[in-house]
């Protein structure tokens, strides 16, 4: 049977029973030519119908003469595309009534040549937007003014002229205080009426125009007098009796010099009411006549207190507190040697400043000077070299300002640097328990690897074990601690105890010099 051709592509179809060489040459031959069809450069044609074609999953159900309308952007189209686009191609024919809001308005692209006439009423206008630039000359008139609308800031001075005035349209109220001059009063215009009760005063009445016809009687009482008008030329003799002097309204100025002995008192009618401020000076004091009775209580000031006059015989035992004394009053010039001890001093009142330089002698200092505190940092030492007694982590001692060791709250040493130094370590038997022998020794030994290498903190070269491979072997010499001093964070790291190698070091010594020693008995 002889070959045969597919219809759209011309693919052969092998004849039914030819040989495995001859069906896989034709075959591959078939399949290079589907692959050419999928190069992108071939046409493929294939014959579909709607809904068989799928995109993502989804059909295709687009009709062939619908597929053909779209099949490239033909140049009619393209011109309708970019006259759309182009400028000046939306006409008012091509807008629908009411479609353009405020939105599509660029700002400032109005201007009075696009409004159309009143289009512009109050609603369109925002509230004190309309200020004098924007009204035309004598374009405002009566009608446009509403009632009480215009106010005395609307009228420019003095252009109010009499015309303007209504009749009987000026009040009282209209007038500025002391505006109205006698020029402006005429003759005999002003009559009792006129004027108000107690409207008239002194300033009103001409020197020596008020004579007794003119005072009613008993209308003068002591409100009409001026302070001080009335002297002994207006009193009659022996006019002012008791009866006539108001309470303490007698005083020092009524008083003639010496015109006051013992006989004008009576017993006990001086008291410190009757005594004016400053009366009663050391010349009326007989000597020796004052004493603590007679002070009240807070009554002597530093006024009263002459310049060195108090010494020590005069304060009675602990009278002197805080509170007698002046700020900064008291120097070491009044202090006596020796004179203050501690109960005389407030606690925490003396500070550092209160104390000389290289006073503080190891006699002064107490035996136990731990801070009572335990969340308080304390640092001992210079600026240079000290100790941190750090609350939160434990003691941290700092060289030339760099922190190179650290004792933890938990006994943990932590030392950025050699230790040079003797040491032992416990080891007595009696302290131990559950002690056992280390098997498998040499095996174990054999599974480490002594190896050179640096550190990444410093570059310093080091030789030494692995701490992974140690812990596989002997887990009880292998810890993880922070390394504060070395990486600077709180991450925690394998550590490695030496000492413990020494043990398993031993044992192995011990299996290797058996199976020597079992190799020479052969």
């Amino acid at each position: 049977m002889a070959d045969t051709t597919t219809t759209t592509f011309s693919i052969v179809k092998p004849e039914v029973g030819a040989s495995a060489d001859t069906w896989g040459t034709k075959l591959n031959a078939g399949l290079d030519k589907i692959d050419d069809l999928f190069d992108g450069t071939t046409a493929i044609k294939p014959n579909l119908t709607a809904g068989q074609f799928k995109v993502g999953g989804t059909a295709i159900t687009a009709t062939a003469a619908e597929l053909n309308y779209t099949d490239g952007v033909t140049s009619a189209i393209q011109t309708q595309l970019n006259a759309i686009t182009a400028n000046d191609f939306v006409t008012q024919a091509r807008m629908a009534v009411n479609s353009i809001d405020s939105d599509q308005y660029i700002d400032g692209s109005i201007d009075h040549v696009h409004l159309a006439g009143d289009c512009i009423d109050g609603d369109n206008i925002g509230d004190n937007v309309i200020n004098s630039e924007h009204i035309a000359a004598d374009s405002i008139d009566a009608e446009h003014l509403a009632p009480n609308s215009v106010n005395s800031d609307a009228y420019i001075d003095d252009s109010i002229l009499a015309a303007h005035l209504a009749a009987n349209s000026v009040n009282s109220d209209a007038y500025i205080d002391d505006s109205i001059l006698a020029a402006h009063l005429a003759a005999d215009s002003v009559n009792t009426d006129a004027i108000i009760d107690d409207a008239v005063r002194t300033a009103h009445i001409q020197n020596a125009q008020v004579t007794v016809a003119k005072m009613a009687a008993n209308s003068v009482d002591s409100d009409q007098y001026v302070d001080g008008s009335v002297d002994h030329v207006h009193l009659a003799g022996d006019c002012i009796d008791g009866d006539n002097l108001s309470d303490n309204c007698v005083n020092s100025e009524h008083i003639a010099a010496d015109s006051i002995d013992a006989e004008h008192y009576a017993a006990g009618s001086v008291d410190a009411t009757a005594l004016a401020a400053n009366s009663v000076d050391s010349a009326e004091l007989v000597d020796g006549s004052i004493d603590t009775s007679h002070f009240s209580a807070n009554c002597i000031t530093a006024d009263e207190i002459g310049d060195n006059v108090l010494n020590s015989e005069h304060y009675a035992a602990g009278s002197i507190d805080a509170e007698h004394l002046a700020s900064d009053s008291v120097t070491e010039a009044k202090i006596a040697a020796n004179s203050i001890d501690s109960q005389a001093y407030v606690d925490g009142s003396i500070d550092t400043a209160h104390i000389a330089n290289l006073n503080v002698t190891g006699a002064k200092l107490a035996v136990d000077r731990r801070s009572t505190g335990t969340g308080t940092d304390i640092h001992d030492g210079n600026a240079h070299d000290y100790i941190h007694y750090d609350a939160d982590v434990g003691i941290r001692f700092y060289t030339a300002n760099t922190e190179d060791m650290r004792l933890l709250d938990d006994g943990t040493l932590h030392v950025d640097g050699d230790i040079v130094a003797f040491s032992s370590t416990i080891s007595d038997e009696t302290l131990k328990y559950d002690i056992n022998p280390i098997d498998h020794a040499l095996d174990k030994v054999a599974q480490l690897t002594g190896v050179t290498y640096k550190y990444l903190k410093d570059g310093m070269e080091s030789a030494g074990l692995l701490a992974q491979d140690v812990e596989k072997v002997l887990p009880c010499a292998v810890q993880e601690r922070q390394l504060p001093l070395h990486t600077g964070n709180n991450k925690m790291f394998k550590t490695l105890n030496y000492d413990n190698l020494h043990a398993l070091l031993i044992e192995s010594i011990k299996e290797l010099t058996a199976k020597v020693e079992k190799l020479e008995k052969k």
